[in-house]
């Protein structure tokens, strides 16, 4: 089972990357290449426990 708190907390830091990336304007396009090492890990390390995590 994958720890709801863990998933949560990652999460929020990815809202933390986006609130920090809208105060610097960085572009839409700029904040998808700051976020995408966060994103592929959260991926990585979530549907290796359960490929449907990202349904939700």
């Amino acid at each position: 089972m994958i720890d709801p708190w863990q998933i949560a907390e990652d999460s929020r830091e990815l809202f933390e990357k986006a609130a920090e990336s809208w105060g610097e304007g960085f572009s839409p396009a700029r904040f998808s290449v700051k976020i995408a090492p966060l994103c592929g890990q959260l991926r990585a390390r979530y549907s290796e426990q359960d490929p449907r995590c990202w349904a939700f």
